[in-house]
C-alpha cells in the first residue's frame, strides 16, 4: 500500500468516527431535551390538577357557607343581628 492510500484510509475512518460521535452527541442532546419537556409537562399537569381541586374545594366551602347564612338571612331583618350570627 502506498503512503497516500494509507493516509486517505485513516482520514476517512477519522471522519466516519467523528460523524458517528457527532450523531451520538446529537441523539443524547435530543433525548435530554425530550425528557426535560416530559418532566415539565408532568409538573404542569400536576399543578393543573391541584388548582382544580383547590378551586372545587373553594366553591364547595362557599356553597356551604351560603347555605348556612341563608337561614340566618331569612329569619331576621336586623342587619346587626344577621352579621353577629354570620360571624359567630
Amino acid at each position: 500500500m502506498s503512503k497516500r492510500s494509507l493516509t486517505r484510509q485513516i482520514t476517512l475512518r477519522v471522519l466516519l468516527l467523528s460523524l458517528l460521535g457527532g450523531l451520538g452527541i446529537g441523539s443524547a442532546i435530543a433525548l435530554s431535551f425530550q425528557s426535560t419537556l416530559q418532566q415539565i409537562q408532568k409538573r404542569l399537569n400536576e399543578a393543573a390538577v391541584e388548582a382544580t381541586v383547590t378551586f372545587d374545594l373553594f366553591f364547595l366551602n362557599l356553597e356551604s357557607e351560603l347555605i348556612a347564612v341563608s337561614t340566618s338571612l331569612s329569619t331576621s331583618n336586623n342587619l346587626e343581628q344577621v352579621l353577629r350570627q354570620i360571624l359567630a
